[in-house]
């Protein structure tokens, strides 16, 4: 049994693999698709335009020959021209019968046979007054004596277009007039085919090259897109294209390093954030796991457990709020969380906080003041709205405690852009905040007083002031992102020895949310 020949799979050169080749091949086919058709357009309409001019050359003069005709001599009196001479014309004088009686052509007609290359239908067609045109391919054939003694000579061989003029005398028909040029469209077609058929394929071969070249230039941007994306790692996200905008390439390069900036900004924050949390949780951790050695050391006293049990609750109690704090932020950081939206009066949840929250301004010596409010309803989520009311007032009793002596709370309706809003405004008389640090207050765990650190005798302090654990920097990015995604805006104004204040403004209605 004879093994047939495994036939390999045809392989494409690896130039016309990518989108150069493809975009060049597509190009180039589409291109020779256009040009063959437009050639044999060209072709079409040149050969039509050809043959109409030498009808029109062929009846203009078979009408100066038929002007010509004498009647009386049944003859044409116009004299062979050189066109006759050469062969390039024929001109035949037929009677009704199809007799010759008149010829002008290169050579000696016979007068005894009828002119052969004249059909019956033109002749008829002629006679009968209409325009007929007939083509007779001519062959070139040696002379030869005829019976009558006439000489037919073959004239220039080649096409020739006929046509017939029917000649009158009055209103009768007396003679048919048979003019017959020689037609050049042949040739000229067959050197325009020929032009065609070598500028063709070289159009197409520049074009080609031209195509890939352009497709080479126009998808470059695209590699060096490819080639940074690959050399962006998930730890460096500093590099960044710099195309010039200006075009659809351009413009997405802009749009993707816009989105580098983005990723690297939210790294940033994730990296900072990490950072951050795990510091202040390893905090307290690590004061009470003090607490708890040096408890445990040797035996204490009654009241020195009592302390140490007290610290690590007052610890204790701190990491539960930043817990929460943190819990509330990886919500905002993961989406939009789902919020139970509903009608709220926020007049009676600042009242509520004020209640809640004035044993605690009394044991820090602070005064907590509720302005009279009328009732503020509005659309939100009353457990964020509660929260975010209750950071603004103990950020309040916070910053001005030990300087300020109140924390006052205004409240009431404001239209902001075409919009019906409410706005709550949470004033104190504290040491104030210098103005470097305003645009960083919502930052997570941003603290303008550094100095004051968590450290066990900074909590017994606050502890013994009555204050809750000192913040964490977590209270105000926590407002902040309330207040965003109740469509909203948290406005910090202060100065330096004249308090602070800290205004939220809420739309009435919150069913566009802003986002998180």
């Amino acid at each position: 049994m004879i093994p047939y020949p495994r036939l390999r799979p045809l392989r494409i050169p690896s130039a016309f693999r990518g989108v150069r080749g493809r975009l060049t091949l597509w190009y180039v086919a589409m291109l020779a698709v256009v040009l063959v058709l437009s050639g044999g357009a060209v072709y079409t309409i040149e050969g039509q335009s050809l043959t109409a001019a030498l009808d029109a050359r062929l009846h203009t003069r078979a009408q100066q020959l038929a002007a010509t005709y004498d009647a009386r001599h049944d003859q044409l009196l116009a004299a062979p021209d050189a066109a006759t001479r050469n062969g390039d014309e024929i001109v035949l004088l037929l009677t009704l019968q199809g007799r010759i009686v008149q010829r002008q052509a290169a050579g000696t007609l016979t007068a005894k046979a009828p002119w052969s290359l004249v059909s019956r239908d033109l002749r008829v067609t002629a006679l009968n007054g209409g325009q007929v045109v007939e083509e007779v391919l001519m062959v070139a054939l040696p002379s030869t004596e005829t019976k009558g003694g006439g000489i037919q000579t073959t004239v220039k061989p080649g096409l020739f277009r006929f046509t017939g003029v029917p000649l009158r005398e009055g209103s009768r028909v007396v003679a048919l007039l048979v003019v017959g040029l020689s037609s050049d469209v042949p040739r000229q077609l067959a050197a325009l085919a020929r032009a065609l058929e070598l500028t063709i394929p070289i159009a197409l071969l520049v074009c080609a090259a031209g195509g890939y070249w352009l497709a080479d230039r126009a998808l470059r941007p695209v590699r060096r897109i490819a080639r940074t994306a690959r050399e962006i790692g998930a730890t460096d996200l500093s590099r960044r294209l710099g195309l010039r905008p200006g075009d659809e390439l351009g413009d997405l390069a802009a749009t993707i390093d816009g989105m580098l900036d983005r990723l690297q900004a939210a790294f940033r924050r994730q990296r900072q954030f990490t950072d951050d949390a795990g510091h202040e949780l390893r905090t307290p951790l690590a004061i009470i796991d003090l607490e708890a050695t040096r408890i445990l050391d040797r035996p204490r006293t009654l009241e020195e457990y009592q302390r140490a049990i007290a610290a690590m609750r007052q610890e204790a109690t701190h990491l539960a709020r930043l817990v929460d704090g943190l819990l509330i932020l990886a919500r905002a950081d993961s989406g939009q969380p789902a919020l139970a939206w509903e009608e709220i009066d926020l007049a009676e949840i600042a009242l509520d906080v004020v209640e809640r929250l004035t044993p605690l301004a009394r044991r820090s010596g602070m005064n907590l003041i509720l302005a009279p409010l009328d009732e503020l309803p509005l659309r939100g989520d009353r457990v964020y709205v509660t929260q975010m009311v209750m950071n603004l007032v103990e950020n309040g009793l916070k910053h001005g405690a030990g300087v300020g002596t109140r924390v006052c709370i205004e409240g009431g309706c404001r239209r902001e852009k075409d919009t019906d809003g409410i706005w709550l405004r949470v004033v104190d008389d504290g040491p104030g905040i210098a103005p470097e640090h305003l645009p960083h207050l919502a930052e997570r765990f941003y603290r303008a007083d550094r100095a004051r650190t968590h450290n066990a005798g900074a909590r017994q302090d606050d502890q013994a002031g009555g204050l809750p654990a000192t913040g964490s920097g977590l209270g105000l990015a926590i407002v902040h992102w309330i207040a965003r995604v109740h469509g909203g805006r948290l406005l910090i104004e202060s100065e330096m020895g004249h308090g602070a204040t800290f205004e939220v403004w809420l739309p009435r209605h919150g069913d566009v949310p802003g986002p998180g």
